[in-house]
Parts: structure tokens; C-alpha cells; sequence
């Protein structure tokens, strides 16, 4: 045990039962900055932490020794190094009369990946804001062709709110008679081809709206197809102005034709 506990980079200590450390390993050092003969036969708040924070740790080693279940507890210590994210065991530790003598605890430090998920959700946060904001429609599907995500301009273009196309095929986005193209895009992506191409969708209301779509396929570690990423802008009124301008051509070619 002792060749283990000493070498562990976990924080190994072990209470009696008047909360007071009887054994702590070396790695507790490098968290809390004193050297650990000085931590020995001393409870929580004797240490120096918070009162709060000794009250609930105490609170926490009474329940193992009270129960001789297991438990786990998170706090965050305040150090000379900062304050440290911990994750507890604690682990009742019985003698031969069957009750718990003493309570073993496994402490790791989780600061470092607690500043990884916190530069990671803060980063995920500015994706957010930043895709919420685009004029650019961003639409995202799935293996099946289902949408996973959609942002607002994106709902905005097809007259919903987000969270009314979140499940629904592409399919349901179109003219039934459209279909068949739109699975034959669907195939090239599958099959790892980036593509743009001007596309007509039905927005909520029935009336159909001219897009133009950017699509990356995306696969996984071991090149399965996992769906597309599609940018999304509205081309209606260039559309409808090459119609109107096809019309005055047409016009001019018929009237050319009788002069």
C-alpha cells in the first residue's frame, strides 16, 4: 500500500476518526504548497482551508464513517497556485469488529481538464454567436438526411423557428418532384464530392424560395459518411430577375422575328 499511495500522483490520505489525517501522500504538495509532515494529525479547517469548505468535507467523512458506504465528492481548494479543481473517494476502511476504523480518500486534480472544458465551452460559445449571426444559412444533416442543426437565418430563410426543422428530412423542405435531384446531390456527397449548385425549397408557407447551397460531406475517423454541412444564401430576386430578363429577351427575339 505504501509503495503505491507514495507513488500515486492521485492525493492519497487516510482520516481517523476524529477527521485528523493520520497518513497523506507526497503529491498533496504539489496542490496545496506545504509539505506534508505538517498536514499530518491536522483536520481540514486546521490546515487552513475555508470554513465552508472544511465543514463540508467533514460533513462528507462523517457520512462514510456513519454509513461504511462510499462516496464521492467535487470541491474547488483555494491554493497559493490558485484554486484547483478536486474530485473525491472516499473509502470506509473497516477493522475486525466490522465498523469503520478509518476512511481512505482519492483525490485527483481536475483543474487542468476543467480549464479545457471551460476554453472549449467558450469557444463553442463564440462558434454560437458567431453561426446565429451569419446572413449565411447553415444547415446541417445527418446520415439519413435528417437535420441536426439549423441556424436562425437558416430557419429565417424557410419561414420556421429552429427548433420546428431539428429531426426533419430534407425532403420535407422541397417539391416532391424535386426529390430525385435532390437525392442524386445527396449521393455525390456520399461519395466525398464538395459541390454548389442553386436549388428550390418550399418555405413553410408553400411558396418556394431560390437558394444557392455550398455542401461539404462529413465522415469519420474511418471514412464513414456522417452527413453534409451546407452554407445556404436566397437567390429569388437574382432568379426572378434572370426570368424576367430570359422573358425580355424572348420578347425582343419574337418581335425581331415579325418586323
Amino acid at each position: 500500500f505504501r509503495s503505491l499511495a507514495e507513488n500515486s500522483m492521485d492525493i492519497i490520505a487516510r482520516f481517523d476518526k476524529d477527521l485528523r489525517r493520520i497518513y497523506v501522500n507526497p503529491a498533496i504538495e504539489a496542490v496545496v504548497g506545504l509539505p506534508r509532515a505538517e498536514l499530518i494529525g491536522k483536520t481540514h479547517l486546521e490546515i487552513g482551508l475555508p470554513e465552508a469548505l472544511a465543514d463540508k468535507l467533514d460533513r462528507a467523512l462523517k457520512e462514510v464513517f456513519a454509513t461504511g458506504e462510499p462516496r464521492t465528492v467535487e470541491t474547488v481548494v483555494p491554493t497559493t497556485k490558485g484554486e484547483r479543481y478536486l474530485d473525491a473517494r472516499l473509502v470506509p476502511e473497516f477493522g475486525r469488529d466490522g465498523l469503520v476504523n478509518t476512511v481512505l480518500t482519492i483525490t485527483r486534480d481536475l483543474t487542468q481538464r476543467k480549464q479545457v472544458e471551460d476554453a472549449l465551452h467558450e469557444s463553442e460559445q463564440k462558434y454560437r454567436t458567431l453561426v446565429d449571426n451569419l446572413y449565411e444559412g447553415i444547415w446541417l444533416i445527418d446520415a439519413d438526411a435528417r437535420t441536426t442543426f439549423v441556424n436562425a437565418r437558416m430557419a429565417e430563410l424557410l419561414g420556421y423557428r429552429p427548433e420546428e426543422m431539428l429531426g426533419r428530412d430534407l425532403f420535407t423542405f422541397m417539391d416532391p418532384q424535386l426529390t430525385q435531384a435532390a437525392s442524386a446531390n445527396l449521393a455525390r456527397g456520399k461519395a466525398g464530392a464538395q459541390a454548389e449548385y442553386d436549388f428550390e425549397f418550399r418555405r413553410k408557407g408553400g411558396e418556394p424560395i431560390w437558394t444557392h447551397i455550398a455542401t461539404t460531406p462529413l465522415f469519420n475517423g474511418r471514412g464513414e459518411y456522417q452527413g453534409a454541412l451546407a452554407g445556404v444564401i436566397d437567390i429569388t430576386e437574382r432568379k426572378r430577375s434572370e426570368e424576367a430578363l430570359y422573358r425580355r429577351e424572348q420578347e425582343f427575339a419574337a418581335l425581331a422575328e415579325r418586323s
